[in-house]
This record gives structure tokens, sequence and C-alpha cells, in this order.
């Protein structure tokens, strides 16, 4: 046999094998029209019917939907589909609704694609299934390009799987499943995103021009923005005002404040524009019949584009939350605003004193045991002076260092009738005068004044170890 006879033979085998295998793969999948797999199939209402399930009625396009009105048995309200493709709640102008439930409101109403078609219903005892067709309690009307359609919805089955429903003009009884509880069972209060300040970027955040807290309506803690240099403390952005006069803040939590603010995440609305009045807000506990604000917490923010008020009810382990700006009331667990339940001492830096010794002209000391006044000079090596005669610079130095260390402990009232324990009252190379004076409280703490006002206590054991350095430089033995 030639080889070309070889070949031929080759393919002709090829040819049949080929043939036969597209053949075997026509008859296996052969066209879903002629099995019917394609082709419509509804029942007896028209209605289409997928894996022997019914729709109630054909699913609608969210493109062609017109509004969707939602009334149960705590609300009526009307979501509105814009000519510019946005959606909207009549009742919500300027509040911004929750993308994924607003999702669900637009399936949970457009297809309705049925767990169970009820046989043998009673349908002339509806009641029986939660359902009044003259004056049901809960459904939903959607109106489209190509009409309309109202869903009446009754109890949950007995199975807990889903709610009776049934189809205005129908005599048929459903069943939908229980997504219904996340869509057309909620109020509107629900959709609204419980936003009561707009978001800050890191730049924003630290911006804050001034923060004010007021607990039971009693001013509690004032701290502004450092528009100057702070010349004692801590490099903080920000100083407390009130109840102290100019003393930094802690690094770290008003940092964690700050990046708190810069969102405020809250977990449900309550109340919202129209239907927040004085009636409402009085009986959340927001004011009182005077129209005074009564509430636990106040705490306002102001930035340079926007200014923050929010209003704090307790209520058990949440806040009841009060915007102002935003006009809304919201719920969020009290662990969202931890700052709120700080002390005072948790805001302010601990460190009473932090200064380059280049900085310093003079030290005066005083103690009842001796006065000195220690004189500073020198641009890269400090010589000291102590009532005009030099003393070893490392000396005066090391004890310097000693009043870095001197931290605070605690906040309190000014003692009656306390001895000093000691002064110093620092003068600084630009002028500035801080007169530092120390008075016993206990044997544990000891009050502090900076320039005559004073809010805190440092450790007592701390400041007479200070005061005996400062005691041995001014040449106590």
């Amino acid at each position: 046999m030639t080889k070309l006879k070889k070949q031929l033979i080759f393919i002709g085998v090829a040819v049949v094998v080929f043939a036969i295998l597209i053949t075997v793969y026509l008859i296996a999948v052969k066209s879903p029209d002629e099995e019917g797999g394609n082709e419509e199939i509804r029942d007896e209402f028209g209605m289409l019917m997928k894996n022997d399930r019914h729709f109630i009625v054909d699913p609608v396009e969210v493109s062609d939907i017109n509004s969707i009105r939602i009334h149960n048995t705590n609300d009526d309200y009307t979501l509105i589909h814009k000519s510019n493709g946005a959606w909207a709640f009549e009742k919500a102008s300027g509040y911004e609704p929750d993308a994924e439930k607003l999702a669900l409101l637009r399936t949970n109403t457009r297809y309705l694609l049925a767990v169970e078609y009820v046989e043998n219903a009673d349908l002339d005892n509806l009641e029986k299934y939660g359902i009044s067709k003259a004056n049901p309690s809960v459904w939903f009307e959607v109106k489209h390009d190509d009409g309309a359609y109202r869903v009446f919805i009754g109890d949950k089955t007995p199975d807990s799987l889903g709610y009776y429903a049934y189809l205005e003009g129908r005599d048929a009884l459903y069943i939908l499943d229980t997504g219904l509880e996340q869509s057309v069972l909620l109020t509107l209060c629900d959709f609204i995103e419980p936003i009561v300040s707009n978001k800050l970027d890191s730049n924003q955040t630290v911006s804050l021009e001034r923060l004010s807290i007021y607990k039971g309506g009693d001013a509690f803690l004032r701290v502004d923005v450092v528009k100057d240099k702070l010349t004692y403390g801590n490099n903080s952005s920000h100083r407390l005002t009130y109840p102290v006069s100019n003393h930094a803040t802690s690094l770290a939590n008003f940092n964690t404040f700050l990046e708190e603010m810069s969102e405020i995440t809250c977990e449900k609305t309550v109340l919202f524009g129209e239907f927040i009045t004085d009636e409402a807000l009085a009986e959340l506990g927001f004011i009182s019949g005077t129209d005074e604000h009564i509430c636990d917490y106040t705490l306002t923010a102001e930035y340079p584009n926007q200014d923050i008020c929010l209003h704090f009810v307790e209520n058990g382990d949440d806040y009841l939350i009060y915007s102002e700006s935003k006009n809304i009331v919201v719920s969020a667990p009290k662990t969202t605003f931890p700052y709120l339940e700080w002390e005072l001492i948790s805001w302010v830096a601990s460190e009473i004193y932090m200064l380059d010794i280049f900085d310093v002209e003079s030290v005066e000391f005083t103690s009842p045991k001796a006065y000195a006044k220690f004189e500073l000079s020198g641009e890269t090596d400090i010589e000291v002076k102590s009532n005009g005669l030099a003393i070893p610079a490392e000396d005066f130095k090391a004890t310097y260092q000693e009043l870095m260390y001197l931290l605070i402990t605690d906040w309190g009232t000014a003692p009656e009738d306390t001895a000093e324990l000691m002064r110093l009252v620092i003068t600084l190379e630009s002028g500035e005068v801080l007169d530092y004076s120390f008075r016993a409280v206990s044997a544990v703490n000891s009050y502090y004044t900076l320039n005559g006002e004073g809010q805190f206590y440092v450790e007592r054991e701390k400041l007479m170890e200070l005061r005996a350095l400062f005691e041995s430089l001014a040449g106590v033995k």
C-alpha cells in the first residue's frame, strides 16, 4: 500500500469519527426550545414560574419603577425614582439613605418570586392569615411605566419561613420570604444613615479650633488650638483653657479623640427632620419644660468649615445623640464615645514643665529652708550662678532634668490653709514668667498652681525629692 493511500484512509477514518462525535453532541445538547427548556412557563393567572415557584407579578426592571410606597404598622412612606435616576424618600430630603437597605427594598418589591403558592387557601376569610382587604395593616404599592400593583402582607407563617401575601385584585394567596423584614417592614428611620457630622479628612481633623464639653449642663472642659508657641508642656497642637489655663493636652489621648471625631459612626436613626419637635426631644430626655438642654453630655467642636454640636442622653448601654447641625437623633453604643467619660486628668499632658534649658534666663527657688536665684547664661555651654556665685552647671542640669519628671497624678480642688512647700519662678529668654507654687494636700499628693491657677496634683514624694535637690544647690546641708 502506497504512502498516499495510507494517508487517505487515515483522513477518512478521522472524518467518520468526527461526524459521529458531532452527532452525539447535538443529541446531548438538543436545542432547549425543542425540549421546552427556554419556553416560558406561566401559571393559571398568566404569571411567570421559575423552578416550580410562582411570581406574584412579572419582575419589573429597576429603571421602570416610578415609586414604591410602604405602609406598615409603624410607618407610611414613599420612595421616589427621580428623572435623573436618583432615589429619594419623600419625607427625607437632604438625608442620606442606606444604599444596601435601599437595594433590598427595590428587590423585595419588584422581584416577587413567592416561596409558595398556598393551594386551597380560605380566600373568603383572609383575616385568618392576618390580611384585611378593607383595611390592610401592611402593604406596599409599586408604580412603574406599565402600571401599578399593590400587595398586602399578612402574618408570619407557622414555620416562620415567610409571610402571607395577597395581590390586590387576584384571588390567590402566596408566601413571600422573610426578606420583607429587612425592607417592607422597616420604618423610614431604618433607611436613613445615622450621620451626625460631615466626614473629616486628616488635615481637617487637626484643624479643630475649639472643643467644649458639658456634663449635666455644667462646663467640664474647653480646648483651644495653639495659635502661638506653647512655652511649656509638650508640643501638643492644642491646650486646655478651662478649667485650667493654658495647659497642654495629652498627645496620645487627644490624638485618639481627633481620630474618633474624623468619622463618627452610629448605629441607628431614631428621629430626623420634621419629626424632631420640642415635644419629641423632651420625651427622649434632651430638653426640659423650659426648653433648656438637660442632657447628660454636650459636645461642641468648631472647625474652619463646620461646627458640630452633639447632645447625649444615656439610654442603658447606648447614647441617644441629637445633632443640631444635621437635625437628627441617632443611637450608638457608649463605647463609641469613650472620651465622654474621661476624667479631666485624661485630657491633659502629664508633664507640668518641658522646656529646653537654653530657653531659660533664671530660676528662683523658695522653700521653708532656702531661697536661691539661679541665673543661666551661655549659648552652647550653660553657666549657672546661684545668688551671684558660680555653681557646677552639671549639678544644676541634673536638678533641672528632674523637674521635667514631675508629673501630674490627679486633679482636684485647692487645699485650704496649707503651707507652701516649694515655689519656682522661671523667667524665660522671651520674657515670659512661669510661677509654680506647690502646697501639701495629703501624704501622697501636692497641689500646684501655675501663675495663680491650677487644678492638678503631683506626687508629693517626687516633689520633696526635687525640693531637696534645689536646696542642696542653694547650699542647704
